[in-house]
């Protein structure tokens, strides 16, 4: 899988979280400094799907992951080769 689409699914994941705390009422300071701006509006059912959609997002980058490294261990595997001692 390219860098881009791994990196796609972990920014997703972060900018939904972000609705969320937002759609939530929940402001965010970066930093203790800088806070960002609203642009979520205060919402209870918007901030629920959110919250929907933030989870099932964690469990598809987890399994993205698990197969990520299933692929490698598999690859490894099959490209062993056995210790001289081991061969006969």
């Amino acid at each position: 899988m390219p860098l881009t689409w791994r990196c796609m699914g972990c920014l997703c994941r972060a900018v939904g979280g972000l609705g969320l705390q937002l759609a939530a009422g929940f402001p965010i300071v970066l930093f203790a400094v800088l806070p960002l701006p609203d642009w979520v509006p205060v919402n209870r059912e918007l901030s629920e799907s959110l919250k929907a959609l933030h989870h099932w997002m964690a469990y598809a980058l987890g399994a993205v992951i698990t197969l990520h490294v299933a692929g490698a261990l598999s690859t490894i595997s099959s490209t062993a080769r056995p210790h001289r001692a081991l061969r006969r």
